[in-house]
């Protein structure tokens, strides 16, 4: 493979390509995920750098060619980087290189669920283009993503008329395989709309399809997508045929997950059928293979459906104990009743908030208008006294008399000052016995959020337990509020071990929402989903985080950063995929250490006399709602014995304090981390922990911290 890419390299290197060329292509292939071949690289980057140097006004020739390249050797990485520099205006690009230029531009877009929209859009555009220049392989291809885009938006009447055209295009220039892709495709967007007929119709096709080629793997697959539309038309009998077809192909290939899938199916299929004991038996296999996989989430359902035909058959005793294997298995998966949990807390605390500010208004404003009565009555006092004294110069005569009068006024009216003191003292009395109410209810509410911390740490994973003879964990974990924004997370999948660490935006109660959903969506992506690398698990991540973010009807533009780590403990291979992270290997520096070689994804950051730290790059762009067209990608590195893999937050490195009160910034962290790579990993976190809370001294922590160290011991 390698050596064919090369000699094609080759040819267009020595080739007498002209830059304003217009150039014809009788093929178009999809992006695919390639090995990053370095030398093929650099030799396309130094040539196109040599052509710029000599003519420096060609930049737009010269990108157009290096897609052109990068396109032919299938460097699909590559050529997706240089898309979005492409000036599509030039008069160096021809129709059909623009028109795959547009199409991966629409294939990218349509791969997010916020910018499906967008996606359509531009692969319209790249249709019309290619119906101009009759290139019918890469006008299928496009049919064929739109179909799938049309699908994503729950618009299957389009879905399916574009389908129908790939389809028949497909046909016309017999292409088997997207034939096959097409058929399957357009019978699910049938099945989705309940045109049932079609979609039988299309299945069939699909499956011949699949046996002619000898693609096993979707002759199965038809044969369950059969069953399972059968069995939702009633037709339970017909359905278990084909389930006992792709039981038997499965087995063939070895696909234990899919055949546990199987079991699952015809197991409803005869309990729809009233053939309880033939549904158990089913079911019970498909347990076996999920627990011997250990994917605990995928038995959930098969325990219910166990318990609901034991006690159909009158095995009261296995009815009750699947009914309890299934509560307690989905009472571990209940995040999202954790979630629901702190949002009424939330809204709890908010109006109470709101009810005791409304006491307060009120007590304040009858203090107030006592005040003001209080200050009438004095302004009155004066007033009659100067009075007295008035009249007293006027009327010598009548000055014993009215004096007697007044004074029995002033008597009558210290009377009434001293009540009015006396509701006044009864005022600030309750007014203070208020505030201690307050006092005691903003307590409560402290106690509610201490209580929520609980919640958030059994969400958690116990990162000590998570240790074993191959890893070691070590963490710092230090929340500015009660809860945190920062979550950290760890699993064990038959001999691989997935961890990371995860920033959220804000802290405290909304910072700890927003890692819950996170959590969740972790979990959904490791247990119940199948991914290639860790690329497509952090893409599919940030669509379950979009979906939980905006189920409601305003948009929230909350979301995450996040270092992911898959260790594959066979191969010793670290995968590596970061949103806005980067991750940190600590390695020490030997005779019989190569130097690992750098790339646009490894860098050597810094090194001493006996360690070096790499750093392993993520994606410029956040998990959530984003508007960029950068796409996440995986890093791969082979790790050794006694390296240790440093993953952080933000909350470290931004924390003020020191002689200057500024903050310490990533590098003066790095440099802490290279400086104690000479201790063992316990005794270099207490050390980070120490000059942490030396450098904040006296300051307010600004952020929540995590930083986590994953151990190589064998």
């Amino acid at each position: 493979m390698k050596s064919t890419r090369f000699l094609a390299l080759l040819l267009c290197l020595c080739s007498t390509y002209s830059f304003s060329q217009k150039v014809n292509y009788n093929y178009l292939t999809f992006p695919q995920k390639m090995d990053n071949d370095s030398i093929t690289i650099n030799l396309i980057e130094n040539q196109a750098n040599k052509k710029f140097k000599t003519s420096p006004m060609a930049k737009d020739q010269i990108l157009i060619w290096k897609f052109i390249v990068f396109d032919s050797l299938k460097l699909a990485e590559k050529r997706t980087d240089i898309l979005d520099s492409i000036n599509l205006n030039s008069k160096s690009l021809s129709r059909l290189t623009k028109a795959k230029i547009l199409y991966y531009k629409g294939s990218n877009l349509a791969e997010e669920t916020q910018t499906i929209e967008s996606g359509i859009e531009l692969l319209l555009k790249a249709r019309d283009l290619a119906i101009t220049e009759n290139d019918k392989n890469l006008l299928l291809r496009i049919y064929y993503v739109t179909g799938k885009a049309y699908a994503g938006l729950s618009a299957y009447e389009k879905s399916i008329a574009v389908l129908n055209k790939g389809y028949n295009l497909a046909v016309s220039i017999n292409d088997s395989a997207l034939m096959l892709t097409c058929a399957t495709t357009l019978a699910n967007s049938y099945k989705n709309s309940k045109n049932f007929e079609n979609a039988q119709k299309y299945y069939d096709i699909a499956l011949d399809l699949a046996i002619k080629t000898k693609n096993d793997r979707m002759v199965a697959g038809n044969y369950n997508n059969i069953g399972s539309l059968e069995k939702q038309q009633g037709n339970n009998a017909e359905a278990i045929k084909y389930f006992l077809k792709a039981i038997e192909m499965n087995k063939k290939l070895e696909n234990n997950l899919w055949l546990s899938f199987n079991y699952h199916n015809i197991g409803g299929a005869y309990a729809n059928l009233g053939k309880h004991d033939l549904a158990i038996k089913y079911l019970l296999m498909s347990l076996k293979i999920k627990n011997d996989l250990g994917i605990p989430s995928n038995s959930i359902e098969s325990y219910k459906n166990l318990s609901e035909s034991y006690a159909k058959n009158g095995d009261y005793k296995n009815a009750y104990e699947n009914l309890s294997r299934f509560n307690v298995l989905k009472d571990s998966f209940q995040i999202d009743e954790q979630k629901q949990a702190l949002n009424e807390f939330e809204a709890k605390y908010e109006s109470e908030k709101k009810e005791l500010e409304i006491d307060r208004l009120e007590i304040t404003g009858k203090y107030q208008k006592e005040r003001n009565k209080t200050l009438e009555m004095k302004a009155q006092r004066s007033f009659n006294l100067a009075l007295i004294f008035i009249f007293a110069g006027i009327i010598l005569i009548g000055s014993v008399l009215l004096l007697v009068k007044r004074n029995r006024q002033r008597m009558n009216t210290n009377t009434i000052l001293s009540d009015k003191n006396i509701e006044i003292q009864s005022t600030n009395l309750a007014l203070q016995e208020t505030l201690n109410e307050l006092s005691v209810k903003n307590k409560e509410i402290i106690d509610s959020i201490n209580y929520a911390t609980y919640i958030q740490r059994a969400s958690l994973p116990n990162i000590a337990q998570q240790s074993t003879d191959a890893l070691k964990f070590e963490l710092f974990f230090s929340p500015k509020d009660i809860v945190s924004g920062d979550f950290y997370f760890s699993y064990q999948m038959y001999n691989k071990s997935v961890f990371g660490v995860a920033d959220c935006t804000g802290h405290g109660v909304p910072g700890a929402m927003v890692s819950l959903i996170g959590m969740n969506s972790i979990d959904k992506v490791v247990r119940e989903e199948v991914h290639l690398d860790t690329g497509e698990m952090v893409s599919s991540l940030n669509k379950h985080v979009l979906e939980n973010l905006q189920r409601g009807k305003e948009m929230i533009n909350d979301g995450m950063d996040m270092s992911f780590c898959v260790f594959d403990h066979i191969t010793h291979i670290l995968k590596f995929s970061g949103a806005q992270h980067d991750a940190y290997i600590l390695r020490k520096s030997n005779e019989n250490n190569e130097i690992v070689e750098e790339t646009d994804e490894v860098e050597m950051k810094i090194k001493n006399e006996t360690h070096i730290l790499y750093a392993l790059k993520g994606a410029r762009r956040p998990i959530g709602n984003w508007h960029g067209n950068i796409n996440f990608f995986e890093v791969q590195f082979d790790v050794k014995q006694g390296d240790r893999i440093v993953l952080f937050s933000d909350g470290y490195a931004d924390q003020i304090g020191g002689d200057s009160d500024k903050k310490m910034k990533k590098g003066k962290m790095l440099e802490l981390i290279l400086e104690s790579g000479n201790l063992d990993s316990t005794r270099q976190m207490e050390m980070l922990k120490d000059e942490f809370i030396s450098w904040q001294g006296n300051s307010e922590q600004v952020d929540d911290v995590c930083l986590l160290i994953t151990e190589i011991v064998k």
